[in-house]
């Protein structure tokens, strides 16, 4: 996912308003590239429930957002990235 990607995401459903670790101002570069788009998927966080990817060739998964309020948002959010992937090449 490419930062403008993450970002574009974060803001539209205002993700930070669920936890810091979602704002653009959190992205890193080892994002990029490191968990494939078509791999997303919902787990249960502390607090929440978090959108993460496999991670190519890595033992963790890559975070993409964390703690947000419901599975349903979590699932729209998902689709969202999907939807909108293209637009980000």
């Amino acid at each position: 996912m490419k930062k403008e990607h993450f970002g574009h995401v974060s803001e539209k459903f205002d993700l930070v308003k669920y936890d810091p670790g979602n704002s653009v101002n959190t992205w890193s570069a080892d994002m990029e590239g490191s968990g494939s788009l078509s791999t997303l998927f919902i787990s249960r966080g502390s607090e929440g429930f978090d959108v993460r990817a496999r991670n190519f060739g890595g033992s963790r998964d890559v975070y993409m957002f964390i703690e947000l309020l419901s599975h349903e948002l979590a699932e729209e959010v998902v689709q969202y990235i999907k939807d909108t992937e293209i637009l980000f090449l």
